[in-house]
């Protein structure tokens, strides 16, 4: 109980940090577990609102782990590189192209 009245005088609903049971599937840690365990070590750690906002990049991590929109954010700027490429490429070896620069 300390621990959520400690959260809620920085405004962070106690809710936010918990994780439904630590464990995968299979039994052992979820992927997730590691990145959860230190935001909310964080959170315990934490005794003032500076300190309570260092532990914002941790809750990244671990919604980043759970979500992966970083991921695919990264992977979509990628493929639509690899088609602008493709693109010019095709562009340029076409027989109007060619005729243009001459």
């Amino acid at each position: 109980k300390r621990f959520a009245l400690h959260l809620r005088a920085f405004g962070v609903s106690p809710g936010a940090v918990d994780m439904a049971s630590g464990f995968s599937i299979n039994g052992g840690e979820s992927r997730c577990f590691a990145f959860v365990k230190t935001y909310v070590d964080c959170l315990r750690k934490a005794n003032t609102e500076e300190k309570l906002g260092e532990c914002f990049d941790y809750r990244d991590d671990y919604f980043e782990c759970l979500h992966h929109k970083e991921e695919f954010r990264r992977i979509a700027a990628i493929n639509k590189e690899i088609e602008r490429q493709k693109a010019a490429k095709a562009a340029a070896g076409s027989p109007a192209a060619a005729s243009a620069g001459h």
